[in-house]
């Protein structure tokens, strides 16, 4: 699957999930697997966001713990504007 980000001006998105594992990737993308890449995944049990690129490396990680064993519900959690650029958006 491939996106042109440039057309692209919010877009936000929510799945389910399950796991009784406190560490793991959930979801990986790349335009460039050296240089411009992110991540969502698990820490300590915790959702962890993981974005690299020219602009910035970070790292942002909150919520309640998701390693339980019951379905989770994980809301949207990008936030895409021409004026504000990339970032992370909780309702």
């Amino acid at each position: 699957m491939t996106f042109d980000f440039t057309k692209i001006r919010k877009s936000s998105s929510s799945f389910e999930l399950r796991t009784w594992d406190p560490e793991g990737v959930i979801f990986y993308g790349d335009t460039n697997p050296k240089d411009d890449w992110f991540v969502l995944g698990l820490r300590d049990g915790r959702s962890e966001i993981q974005l690299h690129n020219q602009m910035a490396q970070l790292t942002v990680g909150a919520g309640p713990r998701l390693d339980d064993g019951r379905w989770h519900q994980v809301p949207p959690l990008f936030f895409w504007s021409s004026r504000y650029g990339a970032g992370a958006d909780s309702p």
